[in-house]
């Protein structure tokens, strides 16, 4: 199987669990998206930093499952959404680039669930979440298929009486989870939880997250007794 090789923005190079690690190229058997809501156009191809999509709908609407495609999310992408985006083809990733406040931004401006995996083997990482514009999102993100990788979001409840209810949920499927190196903060009216195992899931890893603030009930909550098998 031939292997692309594609120098991204800064150099930014992926180790095995989609984090930056400084000046390289990138390699994989499929096929690399660049996302930018500034300079991007769903009408473009995608596929080169100069001609990116503008939102990340576009660009999975071009890209293939379980080939190895990867949605690049360029510095200062922002998206407010009144309608939930579903990641519904496996085993893509979506990779924001930046640090602190530069990093992609996907805020909720509706009660949805902001990001909704509904496909198996995908990943999330180094997205920011910022505070609701409406009040009782349901979550920032939804996962309910298998396999999938959250990494590096940042996630804010609430700064003002407008709150997510939960910031991440899990439903049933979503076994296999994992999520790492995320941080949460959450000031002002209480969400219910930062995570919340909403279905009987198994094998979930939840490790090295930072989360500061209140909620209601509890910053991790297993409703349905998850399993280890």
């Amino acid at each position: 199987m031939a292997l692309t090789k594609v120098t991204l923005p800064n150099g930014a190079l992926f180790n095995t669990t989609q984090t930056f690690l400084g000046a390289g190229n990138l390699f994989t058997p499929g096929t690399v998206y660049f996302v930018h809501s500034g300079t991007g156009s769903n009408e473009n191809n995608g596929t080169d930093v100069s001609t990116p999509k503008s939102t990340i709908a576009g660009a999975q609407s071009v890209a293939t499952a379980s080939k190895g495609d990867i949605v690049v999310i360029m510095p200062g992408h922002s998206e407010t959404l009144t309608t939930g985006i579903t990641l519904s083809k496996a085993g893509i990733s979506y990779v924001g680039l930046g640090q602190g406040l530069l990093r992609p931004s996907i805020q909720t401006g509706a009660a949805i669930d902001a990001i909704s995996i509904t496909a198996a083997n995908v990943t999330l990482s180094n997205i920011n979440f910022p505070f609701t514009t409406v009040d009782e999102a349901t979550a920032y993100v939804n996962v309910a298929a298998a396999g999938a990788t959250l990494s590096g979001l940042r996630m804010i409840g609430s700064t003002t009486s407008i709150n997510a209810v939960d910031m991440i949920t899990v439903a049933s499927g979503g076994d296999d989870l994992i999520v790492e190196n995320c941080v949460a903060y959450n000031t002002v009216t209480d969400c219910v939880s930062w995570l919340s195992l909403e279905a009987a899931v198994a094998r979930h890893v939840i490790r090295n997250n930072v989360i500061q603030g209140q909620f209601s009930t509890g910053v991790l909550m297993d409703e349905a007794t998850a399993t280890l098998a």
